[in-house]
């Protein structure tokens, strides 16, 4: 049996204000291992950033899940994940999106409102 995760991801590009645009979504993922965190109560967001290839490009932890080992586990599998790429106005466009691995949840497929600010531009 697989970790129970929450998977949520929610489109941010720089485009989307002013076009027609919908988040990547997953088609291939990974989930971390559940044997060592069995008893792990904690929650762990990952920001991602998902190229126009549908490849992630980053990762990097929003909210740590107090372990980690489970937090560096899932930013490694999160990193081997898929996408079809966002679209804006139909072209394929890079996005930033959030990824919640949850130990004690099932996996909930689809979009939910779950933001995160882009990196800020030097």
């Amino acid at each position: 049996m697989g970790l129970s995760t929450v998977c949520f991801a929610h489109s941010q590009t720089s485009e989307a204000p002013k076009k027609n645009c919908t988040p990547p979504k997953a088609k291939y993922t990974l989930e971390p291992p559940i044997d060592d965190y069995k008893n792990n109560l904690g929650v762990v967001t990952l920001a991602v950033f998902v190229d126009e290839k549908g490849s992630v490009s980053s990762a990097r932890i929003v909210d740590s899940s107090g372990s980690d080992n489970f937090d560096r586990d899932a930013l490694d599998a999160v990193r081997q994940w898929k996408f079809k790429p966002s679209l804006c106005e139909g072209k394929p466009t890079p996005a930033h999106i959030a990824v919640q691995f949850d130990p004690k949840i099932k996996i909930v497929p689809g979009p939910a409102p779950v933001t995160v600010p882009s990196p800020a531009r030097r």
